[in-house]
């Protein structure tokens, strides 16, 4: 049963979720769990079972979670006595109790613990690791804790089967990413288009509102639809008003070359013991958009980065032969093209302007080697032809 603490008994009326002091965020961001769990070749999941329902609500606070129900025709009036579902306040009061129960316990039980408060979130718990024997005591261990408050453990799933419950589904999730556990990989679901629905700018805003991506998997796909709805905005219409044809393709084509996506869940699967991780981020921007790319560097026990050739090496590679491949057509093709142009159609060609860039005729029979140059300054001879000084 969801309490629905948000309704209202009248527009301009308060909810119970509007009285109510919520309390400061006690749950580590969701970010860095997930980038945790890509940071180690095992990973280890579990869930509290019915985590809310195992916290009692004091007397005096019952009446704030009070709820009408009909018997027989007759009008009851109930009151939670555990903690609901669907209360702001709820993730705090369980954060905390889960907190208070933490700090009560022995040294022996210290490296669990910190692992239960980095790695819990809500009733999600995660351990990372490299060692199997590590997450089975972790396994062994955090259900002791957690039973001793009467908040039983329960839907363990791992990628390595021997720590798994029974019947355990395969896919599964890491909060809200499906995991594929057999091939220990992370993929991101595209939903489709609802068919024949107008696109307007609500239409366009609500698309790109349901796209879950935390790790960012899509991020340069998502800017070109963002970009697509500030141009929608730009026109000026009202929000159930269907945009400019030009715009209408441009959202169609984009959309229909969402897919889904698939990643490796550990960027460090075949690594030995990991002494640390090193993030070299990057980033850039132009007038449409930011952009930023994170390069994980691993260090083995021996002290050496992995030498293995990884994703990230292969795309750099290929990205450099795609830089020189363009280049190269560039100095064979365009050149040619605009000189060849100039010969056909015959046109009197103005002189070249202080700033611009020009092709500076040299004895090498192939125009893609001449050099460039940029006008700095201009000379008049006395036959009035302009001569160009230039730089290259």
């Amino acid at each position: 049963m969801v309490f629905d603490a948000s309704a209202k008994p009248a527009p301009l009326a308060n909810s119970i979720n509007e009285c109510m002091f919520t309390g400061p965020s006690l749950q580590p961001l969701l970010w860095d769990i997930l980038i945790r769990a890509r940071m180690t070749p095992n990973l280890l999941l579990a869930d509290i079972q019915k985590a809310f329902l195992q916290i009692g609500v004091k007397e005096t606070d019952r009446d704030a979670f009070r709820f009408l129900f009909e018997i027989d025709g007759k009008e009851e009036h109930f009151r939670f006595a555990r903690l609901p579902f669907g209360v702001e306040a709820s993730p705090f009061l369980l954060g905390a109790t889960l907190g208070y129960h933490l700090e009560q316990q022995p040294t022996r039980f210290e490296e669990t613990v910190t692992a239960l408060k980095e790695n819990t979130y809500v009733d999600n718990i995660m351990k990372t690791g490299s060692d199997t024997d590590d997450l089975r005591k972790f396994k062994e261990e955090s259900s002791i804790i957690l039973e001793d408050a009467k908040l039983p453990i329960h839907k363990w799933e791992s990628n390595i089967a021997c720590l798994e419950d029974e019947n355990m589904p395969n896919p599964s999730k890491i909060l809200g990413h499906v995991w594929d556990k057999q091939e220990d990989t992370l993929e991101f679901e595209a939903a489709t288009m609802p068919e024949n629905q107008p696109i307007t700018k609500r239409s366009i805003l609500s698309r790109l509102g349901r796209v879950y991506d935390p790790l960012g998997m899509v991020s340069p796909t998502m800017a070109e639809g963002k970009n697509i709805f500030r141009d929608a905005c730009e026109e000026r219409k009202g929000w159930n008003a269907e945009v400019s044809e030009s715009l209408k393709r441009k959202w169609i084509k984009w959309n229909n070359q969402m897919k889904n996506v698939k990643v490796p869940r550990a960027i460090t699967k075949k690594s030995d013991v990991i002494e640390g991780i090193q993030l070299h981020l990057f980033a850039d921007a132009s007038n449409l958009a930011c952009c930023a790319a994170t390069v994980a560097v691993v260090e083995h026990k021996s002290g050496t980065v992995k030498d293995e050739e990884d994703e990230l090496t292969k795309m750099q590679r290929r990205l450099r032969k795609a830089k020189d491949d363009a280049w190269k057509r560039w100095k064979r093709e365009y050149v040619h093209s605009l000189l060849e142009s100039q010969r056909v159609n015959n046109k009197v060609v103005e002189a070249p302007q202080i700033g611009d860039v020009v092709l500076v005729v040299g004895e090498e029979k192939n125009r893609g080697e001449w050099k460039k140059g940029k006008v700095l300054r201009q000379v008049r001879g006395k036959d009035g032809y302009t001569i160009d000084k230039s730089s290259h």
